[in-house]
């Protein structure tokens, strides 16, 4: 008997492949999406069922897009494949479906002090104790619809997570709240509506966070703070203030409910990743940075010894704890892209430098757990982690404007001219790509305005994207001490808009928001236009 009739005699043995398709299906549901691909290599029968299974098919297509599946959604299987695929390819090319005029002042700018987007929900914090919830529109529901309530404070900063219905909101008086969504009454999941021991002193600047049971506030007032709370317990988890860090922090962010990153400006820069355990999350007395040892360090690209590190700060996407029910899929959190920038000045403070962004998968760094107590254990050079697991870059971005934005693995840059926007996506797995070059289904690009305004006209796109595999080079410059090499892949998509320095953006999952401001003042907002993709 030859080798190929020995094998096909023992492929008819097999009992799992004399199994009906209907159960091998079953089976295979129950596998990760990851592994599907490896079944897939397995044999022919494997492959044949795994192609032929919608359900199959639908649960590869999610992974492959870095999502996962939503709850109580309407559409059935076919439906929500297809809204899939669309949603892919109008991302891969800018090419929305609607303009929305959501808000204009018209000749009356209002100051917006704080604002977030998150789970298809707009939320902006007045000067007037205002607080303004737009539930944006989707391509079958072309509304919006605005829940303004009064509050007995002003907003400094907000935060939300739909999935949860939690609205975070941090007033003037350092004061952190914790309300309903829509109905911002106090949430009923928490313990106090307050979270305790305020913030103390003027607050210059803050940002507030969200993962799952815990919110964060960091914030400047005379020195950086931080501070962790259970939002459900009312426990403050970590405090601290000035003095108490271990070193001077510049900006903190989440990279899951139990793990975060806290930035500073030692050496060349410096990206410090910690671990919290679910006892210490749930414990009555609050600890310190210093109580904690750092899983990693990983350090920026190396400096001439006349320049010092002025700035570098690193911002992930949103950590909701769910999908939004009613929604039929959404990124999953640990597939998010962080964008790490950094900017420079000579030890005379004489220069400044230009202003350099570096993204990096969120997944890579919640891979790393180098154990160590001692900081200087779980350094990491910027040799043994950046060239290959980043992509570093020069922006020239204006100072009056965000950034960057992001969602899941998407970031959007600001203009590089008065008439373009660009968005990166750093997901570049081949299934995502073979699928998004499929030509865009015919539907119409209408604009409207769900206000009494009417209907506004749109313009046709001229939309380019090209996939970027190959390293890119930042020159050293007498900045860095050699040349900045990194090869992380992403797909730059490009799109004609009409933008100017007084405008930034903001994106989620199916929406692109865009806030108009009064020249030279980032708080005075004109008009508010939100893009359903």
């Amino acid at each position: 008997m030859s080798t190929e009739e020995t094998v096909a005699s023992k492929v008819r043995d097999s009992p799992i492949l004399s199994c009906p398709d209907e159960l091998l299906e079953k089976i295979f549901d129950c596998i990760d999406a990851s592994d599907l691909h490896a079944c897939q290599q397995t044999c022919g029968v494997f492959n044949d069922v795994i192609v032929s299974s919608l359900r199959l098919t639908y649960k590869q297509e999610l992974f492959a897009d870095g999502l996962r599946e939503g709850t109580r959604c309407v559409l059935d299987l076919a439906n929500r494949l297809e809204q899939l695929r669309e949603h892919r390819r109008r991302w891969l090319t800018l090419g929305w479906q609607q303009r929305h005029l959501i808000r204009s002042y018209e000749g009356e700018p209002t100051l917006l002090h704080a604002h977030e987007l998150v789970g298809g929900r707009f939320f902006q914090g007045y000067d007037r104790r205002e607080m303004v919830e737009t539930i944006l529109p989707t391509p079958h529901d072309q509304s919006h619809q605005d829940i303004a309530k009064r509050l007995d404070f002003t907003t400094k900063t907000i935060t939300a997570d739909p999935s949860q219905g939690l609205v975070v909101i941090l007033d003037f008086e350092g004061r952190v709240h914790l309300k309903q969504m829509t109905t911002y009454e106090p949430h009923p999941l928490a313990k106090e509506p307050i979270l305790p021991e305020p913030i103390n002193g003027e607050l210059l600047v803050s940002w507030l966070y969200v993962a799952g049971d815990l919110v964060a506030s960091f914030h400047w007032t005379i020195a950086p703070g931080l501070s962790i709370w259970n939002w459900k317990t009312g426990a403050l988890v970590i405090r601290d203030r000035g003095s108490t860090f271990p070193y001077m922090p510049v900006r903190f962010t989440f990279l899951s409910s139990r793990r975060f990153l806290l930035s500073d400006m030692q050496g060349c820069g410096t990206l410090r990743i910690y671990v919290m355990t679910d006892e210490q999350c749930t414990a009555t007395s609050p600890i310190s940075v210093k109580n904690l040892a750092p899983v990693a360090n990983l350090q920026l690209p190396p400096l001439r010894e006349t320049w010092r590190t002025f700035f570098v700060s690193a911002d992930a996407p949103p950590l909701p704890d769910g999908v939004v029910p009613g929604r039929p899929f959404a990124s999953i959190p640990s597939e998010g892209i962080v964008a790490i920038s950094a900017k420079y000045m000579t030890a005379d403070h004489a220069l400044m430098s230009d202003s350099f962004v570096a993204f990096v998968h969120m997944q890579y760094l919640l891979s790393i757990s180098q154990p160590g107590a001692a900081t200087d254990l779980c350094a990491i050079p910027w040799k043994e982690w950046g060239p290959q697991h980043t992509r570093f870059m020069k922006k020239p971005v204006s100072d009056n404007a965000y950034r960057w934005h992001t969602c899941g693995q998407r970031v959007i840059l600001p203009s590089l001219t008065e008439s373009e926007i660009e968005v990166l996506d750093f997901n570049v797995r081949p299934l995502h790509l073979q699928i998004a070059h499929r030509p865009l289904p015919s539907k119409s690009d209408n604009a409207t305005n769900g206000t009494a305004a009417g209907r506004l006209a749109s313009t046709s796109a001229d939309n380019t994207f090209k996939i970027v595999r190959t390293p890119s080079t930042v020159p050293a410059h007498g900045l860095f001490k050699e040349d900045v090499v990194t090869s992380l892949p992403y797909v730059s998509s490009t799109r004609d808009f009409s933008g100017s320095d007084t405008h930034s953006y903001m994106i989620d999952e199916d929406w692109l928001v865009q806030l108009k401001y009064t020249e030279n003042d980032m708080q005075t907002v004109q008009s508010v236009v939100a893009y359903t993709f």
